[in-house]
């Protein structure tokens, strides 16, 4: 079980995603976050995915690809 101060940063981190893809939305971008190797994922804001094929976001969640889904 985490701890309240694990848990804590854990919060914090959610939020600096959360203020990163509020961003990215604004200015019609994306950006990739990787704690660590082979973990993370890359962040699509909705102007960019609106011209897509089906085929091209079917494996996004909420504008998030992981970074595995490639493999």
């Amino acid at each position: 079980m985490p701890t309240n101060e694990i848990e804590e940063k854990l919060k914090q981190v959610h939020q600096l995603l959360a203020e990163c893809t509020q961003i990215a939305d604004k200015e019609g971008t994306m950006f990739s976050f990787r704690p660590a190797y082979s973990m993370g994922g890359t962040y699509y804001s909705p102007s960019i995915i609106k011209d897509w094929k089906m085929e091209d976001d079917y494996q996004l969640y909420n504008g998030w690809k992981s970074s595995s889904a490639d493999c």
